[in-house]
């Protein structure tokens, strides 16, 4: 009776070490290592670059915590140190903390990821706006198209103003390239869903209506 006793103490205490361990290796390593490249990050060393992009890739940290990750590194650009001039005097401001820097080629696959299953939220809106500018900039006008497009219809089910700002978006780029007639066409399409009383938006495609005609 002794021994059966001992033995289910044995597995009950096997079971509990073998929880523990698992808890260590997917939750607590994962989060101490997302604290502390974030705190490197914040003091801007440059290893933690290499972490943060570590913890992208991790399938134990939760999307949450990439999605933040994603936006707090890649798409929010630190403001520099500038100098307030009062009188004679002046003081120093400074809005955020320089930070880490990103290439390009190191962020474009999270920004493209974030517009395809990101949160829709205005960072959503700023990660299209981004890949939209850098694909102009490579002279990948397709591309950029491309992002606006599958963006938009995206948002379109999603709350209305970040719809709305996609398709100003996109009748901007037909505009900039020239192509009045696609440009009409989002702007009626546009137009038909807003409702009367979404003056700024009508505001806005009046705006692009003078622009086209012109």
């Amino acid at each position: 009776m002794k021994i059966k006793l001992q033995v289910k103490q044995l597995v009950y205490l096997v079971v509990v070490f073998l929880l523990l361990i698992a808890t260590m290796i997917f939750l607590i390593i994962p989060q101490w290592t997302i604290y502390d490249a974030k705190k490197q990050a914040d003091q801007g060393h440059s290893e933690a670059k290499v972490a943060l992009l570590q913890t992208l890739e991790d399938d134990t940290v939760f999307e949450t915590q990439k999605w933040n990750i994603i936006q707090e590194y890649m798409l929010i650009q630190p403001v520099e140190r500038f100098n307030v001039f009062a009188g004679p005097s002046y003081s120093e401001v400074q809005l955020d903390q320089p930070t880490i820097h990103y290439t390009w080629k190191e962020k474009l696959p999270y920004l493209k990821q974030y517009v395809k299953e990101g949160p829709l939220d205005d960072y959503f809106v700023l990660a299209v706006k981004q890949l939209t500018s850098y694909y102009e900039e490579m002279n990948q006008s397709d591309l950029a198209k491309q992002t606006l497009d599958q963006a938009s219809e995206r948002a379109a089910s999603s709350y209305s103003l970040y719809y709305n700002d996609l398709q100003l978006e996109r009748v901007d780029f037909a505009i900039n390239h020239k192509e009045y007639t696609e440009a009409n066409q989002l702007l009626e399409t546009f137009d038909e869903k807003l409702e009367k009383g979404d003056y700024y938006w009508h505001a806005k495609i009046g705006q692009r209506q003078v622009e086209i005609a012109m």
